[in-house]
């Protein structure tokens, strides 16, 4: 069998990206060597959605990369190199080319969400191993292509189905191929297992290694866009324990990215003509004045670019990076920190990118509004521009500078700055202060129209980012009650047949003779897979939960209700105790509802898989729990087990194989704690042989209307 070979440049940047002195030169010098895909990167870098639009001014290769962005860059390399691969493969069959590369692109960006939820460490790693999960089928269909295009018409939407065809007619099913043609590259490990293994079963999955059950999920929910299928929530439950209502919000979220991405690299439209150079390589020539113009348009050019860029961004702290990124390339400015304005205009909170040298400060600081006091305050109660340059003289006029003005200026770590309204539509949405030095004020006063421009641009996005995740919200609302109220129906039809065969189950049980254990084991296995089919079934009433989405939780409420579901299929049948100390002052506070949920269900599941009949679980809450000076409510899980020896609780919420047996192998607590960080929480555990163990969660004490 003649297999067309993987490009070694994608093994190569995806170990440049994972290392831990990565940086931007590195993955340009390895794009640079293989000059297709070098030359894709550049074409893909123009796309709308990268934001990087043709002009006259030539960018290098690193010049262009750096304009990405790092993150943008190495999911754009890897993509490019595997899309080159396929393009390359599948030439003479467009149809699948283009079937392949959309479900390839959201089994990837599956994998990598389902990677950082989980806390696997490489998630690069994580989106290739999606990316390239089902390359078997591809040299399947080289090798033999009339059959086996034939052979994916008949299977379907079938997996299984095309499974076993693919075995009848190769003696290997396309996953073993693909981790053949892995090996055959020189790459072993846990990603040529993902690859390889991504088929298999769900009980034989449970041990696997982290990555292999990432992308095993990742591609049983990458089979349909429209919604997640049952096969992928009923695995991820079972391998990773993940709860159907926050699996849907991220197959959503990965739909959507997958668009995007799969926009950006423009699969359905031609690539654009290269700009033609005049025979013997030289320039026309041009006057000063076009030469000027020539310098305006490229600015005006690149800022355009940036604009799109500013337009790809679903959350602000993403906005404000690329808002980083592009005053760095357009002004050369890399001091700048923001004030965004709240939603009833009575204060502006300091925000930076958390990968600003200004993250760690300048969120502490707000402004009461309306204010005059300081240059900044002037700024977001007036909309003018206001600076400080000690290198200029000062005017009579001018306002000195505050207490907060010197502060702010002493964290930019320059002599002076500027206080850049962010306008749009007549609202004053925030501030962009800007650090510089004497040798940048005439740079600055030369673009100042532009940099002003570019400070409307990006208040417009922020005014437009904040009415559409308001629109979404109520949006998703309103859709949640329409399938809660179907999923409801669905089991309630349900619930009836399998109660029935769980009774007869039981009937047949009693009738068999105790010297028949094999056959009492099989009824025994049947009926507690029935059981965790009607607890699958059950949970689909949460995907629609209209609460999932509220900013606002009971925490009371959410136990008794989380209760309620784990007790009759968890708690009963292992004949463990369940007791509950609630604290009734507790108010409502701002938190996640689908998080918290995930937290608590977690910590209860992963109690009762250490307890024996007739140990117990208590689940308490409590107000006012003070760290340093900070309020937390309290959600605490403990039991009277065994406890756990010291060297699990060393390495706890590292996702790493467990003791205990179960099926969700260690991922449970890792998934918790990376829940509680997205809370800003933090959670605690205390664990003996004598006193069993005890996990604790704080959750920041935050009312809504506070």
């Amino acid at each position: 069998m003649s297999l067309p070979a993987l490009p070694e440049v994608l093994f190569r940047i995806l170990d440049a990206c994972e290392a831990d002195n990565r940086n931007m030169q590195e993955i340009a010098a390895l794009v640079r060597q293989d000059a297709a895909l070098a030359a894709r990167v550049l074409a893909l870098s123009t796309s709308p959605a990268f934001g990087l639009a043709q002009n006259d001014r030539k960018l290098t290769l690193e010049q262009t990369l750096m304009l990405l962005g790092i993150n943008a860059l190495r999911t754009l390399a890897l993509t490019a190199a595997v899309y080159q691969f396929m393009d390359q493969s599948l030439g003479a069959h467009r149809q699948r080319h283009e079937n392949f590369w959309q479900e390839a692109l959201l089994t990837a960006t599956l994998a990598s969400k389902l990677a950082d939820l989980s806390g696997y460490p490489s998630v690069h790693e994580a989106y290739l191993g999606g990316l390239i999960s089902n390359i078997g089928q591809i040299g399947m269909l080289v090798t033999e292509p009339e059959l086996y295009d034939d052979l994916l018409d008949q299977a379907g939407t079938d997996t299984s189905e095309l499974v076993t065809r693919e075995k009848t007619l190769f003696g290997l099913d396309h996953a073993s191929l693909g981790g053949k043609m892995l090996s055959r590259s020189g790459r072993r490990g846990p990603l040529t297992d993902a690859v390889r293994f991504h088929h298999a079963s769900v009980d034989e999955l449970t041990e696997a290694h982290h990555l292999v059950r990432l992308v095993a999920v990742a591609n049983r929910l990458g089979c349909d866009a429209s919604i997640a299928p049952a096969a992928g929530l009923v695995a991820a439950d079972r391998i990773l324990g993940l709860i159907p209502s926050l699996l849907n919000d991220l197959h959503a979220s990965a739909v959507k990215q997958t668009r995007e991405t799969a926009r950006a690299f423009g699969i359905e439209t031609s690539s654009r003509p290269q700009k033609q150079e005049r025979a013997d390589g030289s320039q026309t020539s041009a006057s000063k004045s076009e030469h000027e113009l020539a310098r305006r348009l490229g600015d005006m050019n690149i800022l355009s670019a940036a604009r799109k860029q500013l337009e790809g961004s679903e959350q602000i702290d993403d906005l404000l990076a690329s808002a980083d990124l592009a005053n760095h390339l357009i002004f050369g400015m890399n001091r700048i920190g923001y004030f965004l304005v709240d939603d009833q205009a009575q204060s502006a909170q300091g925000q930076a990118p958390t990968n600003s040298a200004l993250t760690q400060f300048w969120s502490e600081f707000r402004v009461a509004l309306p204010s005059t006091h300081s240059l900044v305050g002037a700024t977001l109660t007036n909309g003018t521009t206001e600076s400080i340059q000690p290198w200029q003289e000062p005017e009579a006029d001018n306002a000195q500078p505050s207490v907060l003005d010197l502060e702010l200026l002493d964290l930019l770590h320059t002599a002076g700055f500027f206080s850049i309204p962010l306008c749009a539509q007549g609202q004053i949405v925030g501030s962009m202060i800007v650090g510089v030095n004497a040798d940048d004020a005439l740079r600055i006063t030369q673009r100042h129209r532009l940099l002003e421009w570019f400070a409307g641009e990006l208040a417009q996005e922020i005014l437009g980012l904040n009415r559409r995740n308001k629109a979404l919200a109520e949006a998703l609302r309103e859709q949640a009650e329409d399938q809660r109220l179907k999923a409801r129906s669905v089991v309630h039809e349900t619930n009836n047949p399998l109660s029935i065969i769980q009774n007869y189950l039981g009937i047949l049980g009693r009738h068999i003779d105790e010297g028949h254990t094999d056959v009492a084991d099989d009824l025994r296995i049947i009926n507690e897979e029935i059981g965790r089919v009607g607890t699958i079934v059950r949970s689909l009433t949460e995907t629609g939960d209209v609460n999932e989405d509220r900013k606002q939780i009971d925490l009371n409420a959410l136990v008794k209700d989380v209760i309620q579901l784990l007790r009759p299929t968890l708690i009963t049948p292992a004949g463990i105790g369940l007791e509950l100390h609630l604290d009734d002052s507790l108010p409502p506070i701002e938190a996640s509802h689908r998080r918290v949920k995930q937290i608590l269900v977690n910590l209860i599941k992963n109690a009762a898989e250490a307890l024996d009949r007739g140990q117990i679980i208590t689940v308490s809450t409590s107000d006012y729990v003070y760290l340093g000076q900070q309020a937390y409510v309290a959600l605490d899980v403990g039991d009277n087990g065994p406890g756990m020896p010291p060297q699990i609780l060393a390495s706890l919420f590292k996702p790493v194989a467990t003791l205990k047996g179960g099926s969700h192998a260690g991922l449970g607590l890792s998934i918790t704690k990376k829940l509680v960080d997205e809370l800003h929480g933090t959670i605690t555990c205390r664990s003996s042989h004598s006193q069993g163990t005890h996990f604790q969660v704080l959750i920041p004490r935050r009312l809504l209307n506070a």
